[in-house]
């Protein structure tokens, strides 16, 4: 992959792209007229099991996708057995997809068009995405999941309530289903990110909080009372959505500890008890050693326990992967936990069990000791990282202060001085 495509692919996973070119409308709607538009109801549906995960050891993902081009912006579809993705392996930026199990992914839009952030309503019968095809910057569109699909568009021309949103020459950007009628997104102001809401039958739209919010997701269904996890200033929130609309901002609550930049928030339901886990992004290792923690260095995957009647963080967050790839995009399912992972010049969707990499590990002295004969420092970090945060769980300090020795050693073994000194 050279260095710009490198960039431009970074970039659109970190949901900062400025969409370019495009086309006009109507080419759009004849190639949907055309059949261009694929079926996910021709896909066989699929009973696919989580991956197990080897005890005492880390597990090693399993590629779903396996192509030299790109795929990233990644949702599941699990009563289908579906992954539904972005990738760029016909030469533009298409959605596809594509059975858990990993066989072969058809082309859901063959547009001249650049497509990016695919969800499927609930009902499953459209899928909302952004395009540049009628605005450089990006506008949401859906489309019906048929061959004879037709377009809808979040900000047609001429509708009366653009005057209450003017979004002209702005970035519209994460598009998220309330409802099967109801879409929620984000649309850069005057005043900044802010979140709005879009209901297609009325075509009314309108602010619903005051709140900066960059990316975000709300909670899965009904039960779990409109939570939502959401960017702002680098680090992800919790919060309550309130029903209404503009002037209130979000009364969030930090995800996780530190400094580390966050990102890709996303829901996946306990495997025990139905509660709630929040997945997401972590930027927070030097992996380059340029003296810098930033979104050219490898994020890891975590996720951290949510109660959703209080709206706030239960325990702990456990490392999922180790900072080894350039792993963004988690999307759990109750066949495994899937997400975009870069590593060298080759980007895909890979799967691991939703307890991550450490699955199969043990918070005790003798697994300490058998991570100490690992190959990979990026793999012995995970597992130190992962037994200290179930020995901080614990109360046990004294294996909490040898995993905070180890990583320690291990990032000055790195000549990461700076991270080493701030392990302890």
């Amino acid at each position: 992959m050279n260095c710009a495509r490198h960039r431009t692919l970074l970039a659109s996973l970190a949901v900062l792209l400025a969409l370019l070119g495009g086309c006009i409308v109507s080419d759009l709607t004849n190639a949907l007229r055309r059949g261009q538009l694929g079926w996910l109801g021709k896909f066989p549906k699929i009973e696919l099991e989580e991956p197990p995960a080897p005890e005492g050891t880390l597990s090693d993902p399993v590629p779903m996708t396996v192509h030299p081009d790109a795929e990233f912006d990644l949702t599941t579809i699990d009563d289908k057995g579906l992954a539904v993705f972005v990738s760029d392996r016909s030469g533009n930026w298409d959605l596809w997809a594509q059975p858990l199990d990993g066989a072969p992914p058809q082309r859901l839009l063959d547009l001249p068009s650049r497509e990016s952030q695919p969800v499927v309503s609930p009902d499953r019968d459209w899928v909302a995405f952004v395009s540049d095809h009628s605005d450089e910057h990006g506008d949401i569109h859906r489309v019906k999941l048929e061959p004879s699909g037709t377009l809808d568009q979040v900000n047609r021309s001429g509708r009366k309530e653009e005057e209450q949103l003017p979004r002209v020459n702005t970035i519209e950007s994460s598009p998220q289903w309330v409802n099967d009628d109801l879409i929620a997104f984000t649309s850069k102001t005057s005043d900044g990110w802010r979140l709005f809401a879009y209901d297609w039958d009325s075509e009314k739209t309108w602010l619903l909080s005051s709140s900066e919010v960059r990316e975000f997701a709300l909670s899965p269904d009904e039960d779990h009372g409109s939570l939502i996890a959401y960017l702002a200033g680098g680090a992800l929130w919790l919060a309550r959505l309130e029903n209404g609309r503009g002037d209130k901002p979000l009364r969030g609550v930090r995800v996780s500890p530190g400094t580390a930049l966050e990102g890709f928030p996303a829901w996946g339901m306990r495997e025990s008890d139905k509660g709630l886990w929040l997945y997401y992004t972590r930027w927070m290792d030097d992996t380059n050693l340029d003296g810098l923690v930033d979104a050219e260095d490898n994020p890891s995957l975590w996720r951290i326990e949510v109660d959703s009647v209080a709206a706030k963080t239960i325990g702990l967050p456990e490392p999922l992967t180790g900072g080894e790839a350039y792993d963004v995009s988690p999307a759990p399912s109750k066949h495994g936990l899937y997400f975009v992972r870069q590593r060298g010049t080759g980007v895909g969707i890979v799967r691991l069990p939703l307890a991550g990499r450490a699955a199969g590990l043990r918070a005790d002295e003798a697994q300490v000791d058998a991570i100490q004969n690992w190959g990979s420092a990026y793999d012995r970090l995970l597992g130190y990282r992962w037994v200290r945060q179930r020995a901080r769980t614990a109360s046990n300090q004294s294996l909490e202060i040898r995993c905070t020795y180890e990583i320690a050693e291990e990032f000055e073994a790195l000549d990461n001085l700076g991270q080493a000194m701030a392990a302890y």
